[in-house]
């Protein structure tokens, strides 16, 4: 059994009484930052306080 299809209704700039002018301006494009290497957190039944101390230095909570 299939689904039936819906008219889809194309309308154009005009039909809606807007004129199609670009209003955006590309200045400058850079490249993405390199991340920076991440740091390994072993768990040794105390692992949690390591990141709830690296998330107080970066002001998260």
């Amino acid at each position: 059994m299939q689904a039936k299809k819906k008219p889809v209704d194309t309308k154009t700039c005009a039909d809606l009484g807007v004129s199609p002018t670009a209003q955006q301006v590309i200045r400058s494009v850079e490249p993405v930052p390199a991340r920076q290497a991440g740091e390994i957190v072993e768990d040794e039944g105390e692992g949690y306080l390591k990141i709830i101390e690296k998330l107080e230095e970066a002001k998260v909570i």
